[in-house]
């Protein structure tokens, strides 16, 4: 059995969204139990568990038996761990916290494959869809919750005509500059930016910004500077932003 390119696109997606709930939250490894069996029964498993993980082993072509670098568990010990724990409702945190290892483990096994079906390499299939995004409305205090609440190290924002980036350092300089005045934070960044602003948060132009079909494999020749993020927008309304793209995105390839 083969698996369609899109279908691929779709469960790395799901793999990636629930290893980010896992990430914040321990017990978030049910999420992971619930991709993986939405992804079985895509592939049209049916029976019980190992059903289910022989179908997606068969499909994504897995070795039963990779055991990994430095003998971490294989992917169906993992999945079966996962699982275990979420049927038996285990809450207690030390436990939480070893199921969630192996939560990610699969998670990272299971993206790694289905991206190998992926059969284009155009930037739309491996940007981070539906980005946060900055916007001038908004406060320096909310843009700050923004990129803590995210972890991003930087925001995309419209700004006069062309796509721009808040990144944290400006955000912390202009904090710095603001000293205990807490007034400041609630200064809209239109007000921020603006000529005359003390103190002023400054902007950076994104570096790149690209079109949904380019191919990812010219980005490293392409000006792309790995701490800040490739914007991928649509081609006939450049202001409208599709995703972003981080070379920690393009890991999985």
């Amino acid at each position: 059995m083969t698996i369609q390119s899109d279908v691929a696109l779709y469960f790395a997606r799901q793999m990636r969204g629930a290893r980010a709930q896992v990430q914040a939250d321990a017990e978030g490894y049910v999420a992971v139990a619930i991709a993986v069996e939405q992804l079985a029964a895509a592939l049209g498993a049916k029976g019980g568990a190992c059903a289910a993980w022989n179908v997606i082993v068969d499909t994504l072509s897995l070795d039963g038996d990779w055991t990994g670098d430095g003998g971490a568990p294989s992917l169906g010990s993992a999945y079966y761990r996962v699982r275990r724990a979420r049927n038996i409702a285990v809450h207690e945190g030390a436990m939480s916290r070893a199921v969630a290892t192996h939560a990610i483990d699969l998670t990272i096994g299971l993206e790694v494959a289905l991206m190998n079906a992926v059969d284009t390499d155009a930037a739309q299939a491996w940007m981070v869809p539906d980005p946060t995004v900055a916007h001038p409305w908004m406060t320096v205090a909310q843009v700050r919750s923004a990129l803590l609440a995210g972890g991003f190290s930087a925001l995309p924002i419209w700004w006069k005509d062309a796509w721009h980036l808040v990144r944290d350092i400006d955000v912390v300089v202009y904090l710095i500059q603001a000293g205990k005045d807490m007034a400041k934070t609630k200064v809209r960044l239109q007000d921020a930016v603006g000529t005359g602003a003390v103190p002023k948060l400054h902007l950076q132009p994104a570096p790149l910004v690209i079109s949904p079909e380019t191919n990812v494999k010219t980005l490293g020749v392409a000006g792309w500077k790995s701490e800040v993020p490739a914007l991928v927008v649509c081609r006939d309304n450049p202001k409208r932003l599709l995703g972003v793209l981080t070379p920690h995105d393009l890991l999985t390839r």
